[in-house]
């Protein structure tokens, strides 16, 4: 579960219960693993279907689901009731339009040289990155951007031949087009070889201590903590003692600190966990078949993304903020010592 993902998605959450005020918290975390869930599933479908066909059709056909998921969303609110089901309905559409990408994992691994391997999946985490900076945007827009991506698959991609040679030699120039809208970090990686400068797996390490050290610094404590801030009828925000009986007794991270931590999170952290895993993992399969091995990697992804949103939701409505805090910063102290006891067999990739 991606570092603070409950509290990074209340923007989403928000929307959902202004279209709907049944929509609950604990209802948004179905609907994302509801989401999470058609993209696993169908990301295996992809995977065979491009191994049979080639990646341009499906990588079509995954943008196209996401277009038709886009103009259903658009009619939510001609609606008269129960809007949170439609929404669930388009959330399930996206995750399974979004699971043609695993495509492209297998795409930059056959097109790329082991050197620089890093630096390739640095720009495809940058546009992951620089997306989590944008936010949610309008629904339009996702609509122009997926009609955008359709021409660009169309008139530009290539499919590869068994031994990934099919490829135009100006698709490097179009990369590094790309790769302008990524963030500084992941233009380090791809500019300034980092990738190959520091090993991917020290990298990797770095970030989940960062995480760890995040939860730990987030975590409220009674002397930099303040009280929760009880629900406001006018305002409608802030929290409700008759749905949870922690309310009172709750506290809240001092925001500076958690703004702080945030920051680095979403721009160190983050990127450079995704990056280094995607490499490693990439190197790791070589020249067996990556489209099936990519696909078990995000089908591995998103069980715990299926999970996390149910689970969090219910912890935080059953004890509150402080006990999600504990059991998510526990996964990754323990994801970090096993990364730790596993580090000579992860042994430095010529």
């Amino acid at each position: 579960m991606p570092p603070f993902s409950c509290l990074a998605v209340a923007p989403e959450a928000a929307v959902m219960e202004q279209i709907d005020p049944d929509a609950t918290s604990s209802f948004y975390g179905t609907a994302t693993a509801v989401s999470k869930a058609g993209h696993a599933i169908f990301a295996f479908a992809f995977a065979f279907w491009a191994r049979n066909s080639g990646m341009k059709i499906p990588l079509l056909a995954g943008r196209g689901i996401c277009l038709v998921a886009c103009i259903c969303y658009l009619f939510v609110e001609f609606l008269p009731s129960n809007r949170r089901w439609w929404m669930m309905f388009c959330y399930f559409l996206f995750g399974v339009g979004y699971s043609a990408s695993v495509l492209l994992r297998t795409y930059i691994a056959r097109v790329s040289s082991t050197e620089n391997r890093a630096s390739a999946y640095a720009l495809q985490n940058g546009a992951s990155v620089l997306s989590v900076v944008v936010g949610p945007t309008p629904i339009w827009i996702a609509l122009i951007t997926n009609v955008i991506a359709i021409i660009f698959i169309t008139v530009m991609f290539r499919n590869l031949d068994a031994d990934g040679n099919a490829v135009e030699k100006d698709n490097e120039n179009r990369t590094c087009i790309v790769g302008i809208l990524a963030l500084t970090l992941s233009l380090s990686f791809y500019f300034f070889k980092l990738g190959t400068r520091v090993g991917c797996r020290l990298f990797f390490l770095l970030a989940n201590i960062l995480v760890v050290v995040g939860y730990l610094l987030t975590y409220p404590v009674p002397f930099v903590s303040s009280p929760m801030k009880m629900y406001n009828d006018t305002t409608k925000a802030g929290c409700d003692s008759a749905t949870h009986n922690w309310c009172e007794t709750e506290l809240v991270t001092n925001l500076f600190v958690f703004l702080i931590i945030m920051i680095l999170t979403l721009s160190f952290a983050l990127p450079v966990s995704n990056l280094s895993l995607d490499t490693i993992y990439s190197k790791i399969v070589g020249h067996a078949d990556q489209n099936l091995m990519q696909a078990v990697f995000v089908i591995a992804d998103d069980i715990s993304l299926i999970v996390a949103p149910i689970y969090s939701s219910q912890v935080f409505a059953a004890a509150g903020y402080h006990t999600v805090q504990i059991v998510n910063g526990s996964v990754y102290i323990g994801a970090t010592v096993l990364w730790i006891m596993a580090w000579k067999r992860l042994g430095p990739f010529n």
